[in-house]
């Protein structure tokens, strides 16, 4: 559903030093880095925790940061990769790796294995999707949980098009979209009123979402296992509607 928004108008740590802080994590638990959180509207980037996946974004995390530190003579480019899929789904992938012809040859490999998927020229599939400022706050402010209408409120003082109530694993935010220039002055002023900001980025929406066959489901479901297995892959984004 979308809201009435829609239209209107100190010092970084290294790497290193944040891989000796990831490992003072014991097993069990998950590590949450940002650059590892696959998002978007569709099933698929939303595959439920297991303890592999945990264990598995635990080890990209590590396996990135340890990239930071031994690869400096080899220094990681982020590069966005174009996907046509199986029943007219479309894909976006961005990656950061030292060796783009290296990816782009396991990237195949994984088509091979699944079919139906092939690249295509940069910018193959750009004009399906349209790039938006993200921001999720969590719903609670000053204790008290806040109603959508009350952060649409708040998102027409900020300029915002859409709000968006978000519910994953029991846990409630809102989504507050926006052009992607405008997208630090916004998490700024959100800041600056109090709100806690659980992410902020830009990301990739598909302007005519498509609903995904039944018979095509299991290939893409097996593309975005492969690709979260892939610890050079940051995000996915695809043109699948909310409700598949």
């Amino acid at each position: 559903m979308f809201s009435p928004l829609r239209r209107l108008a100190g010092c970084c740590p290294t790497a290193l030093q944040q891989l000796q802080h990831l490992q003072q994590f014991q097993p069990n638990r998950l590590v949450h880095l940002t650059a590892y959180q696959f998002k978007g509207h569709s099933k698929w980037q939303n595959i439920k925790a297991t303890k592999g996946k945990n264990d598995m974004i635990k080890s990209k995390a590590t396996n990135f940061l340890l990239r930071k530190v031994k690869g400096a003579d080899k220094p990681e480019v982020e590069y966005t990769f174009d996907i046509i899929g199986p029943a007219g789904t479309f894909f976006i992938v961005t990656a950061e790796t030292s060796n783009k012809k290296a990816l782009e040859n396991d990237l195949r490999k994984y088509f091979n294995k699944i079919g139906g998927f092939r690249l295509v020229a940069d910018g193959g599939v750009r004009s399906w999707f349209e790039e938006k400022g993200v921001v999720h706050v969590d719903v609670k402010k000053d204790g008290k949980e806040m109603t959508t209408e009350q952060m649409e409120e708040v998102g027409l003082e900020f300029d915002v098009e859409e709000v968006l109530l978000v519910e994953e694993d029991n846990t409630k935010k809102f989504e507050l979209i926006c052009e992607p220039k405008s997208l630090s002055n916004l998490e700024s002023q959100l800041g600056k009123g109090g709100f806690s900001i659980l992410q902020s980025e830009i990301e990739f929406r598909a302007v005519h979402p498509i609903e995904c066959p039944e018979a095509e489901s299991v290939k893409i479901q097996k593309l975005y296992e492969m690709l979260q297995e892939d610890e050079q892959v940051r995000q996915i984004f695809d043109n699948i509607s909310a409700d598949e």
